[in-house]
């Protein structure tokens, strides 16, 4: 599929992302680093070295939203927003996966905390991919959708034949919803089943606040 782009590795969509517009890199950023989001949050509920860390998947959250919502409104306010996330301004500290993280972890978290920067969080995700079956597929198929001159809208975050990782979902929502302050995640929840449908997030106020 990406290799009519000329996609074929990481070398490959770097310099194919290089001749994009920013907003066009930091949309094909944002969904590759949403693709591998659960291998980092399943990894942050589990793994003993995440608990030790008193690690939280929320920055990751508030990155992909970010970058997310960039190439519709690609304003300076959101510009700012997206240097300050990149830069830890919002959660206050660095985003930084620990050495003792695996490898998919590790490159799951990296793309999220580099999704405003576009290049770097389209490379790691697709590095962080090969523990994600079909997320390359994915990540190429944004690029072959953009290049065809379509507008991304309601674009289901995974195309038909490589579908996401269906089961490490539902045991991530499981545990957070057995977890203390459930509640508070709810918006974020919601925000990634519906980035998955390609579909817009719930109309009322409540659901459209992040907590």
């Amino acid at each position: 599929m990406g290799e009519t782009l000329g996609i074929r590795d990481q070398a490959s969509l770097k310099e194919w992302l290089e001749d994009q517009p920013r907003e066009v890199a930091v949309w094909i950023a944002s969904r590759a680093a949403a693709r591998v989001l659960p291998i980092w949050w399943q990894a942050v509920l589990t793994e003993d070295w995440a608990n030790e860390a008193n690690l939280t998947v929320l920055p990751a959250l508030r990155r992909l939203l970010t970058s997310s919502v960039s190439f519709h409104n690609p304003s300076d306010s959101l510009r700012i927003a997206a240097k300050r996330t990149l830069e830890g301004g919002i959660v206050g500290i660095p985003f930084k996966p620990p050495l003792e993280a695996d490898g998919a972890a590790r490159g799951a978290a990296l793309a999220a905390s580099a999704a405003t920067a576009a290049h770097p969080a389209a490379v790691a995700a697709f590095a962080a991919s090969r523990a994600s079956s079909g997320a390359q597929i994915g990540l190429k198929s944004d690029a072959i959708f953009l290049a065809s001159g379509e507008l991304p809208d309601d674009l289901p975050l995974w195309p038909e034949e490589a579908g996401p990782p269906a089961e490490q979902w539902r045991a991530i929502k499981w545990q957070v919803d057995q977890s203390e302050g459930a509640e508070d995640w709810q918006f974020w929840i919601k925000w990634y089943d519906a980035l998955l449908d390609g579909r817009p997030m719930l109309g009322d106020a409540g659901a459209d606040r992040p907590h």
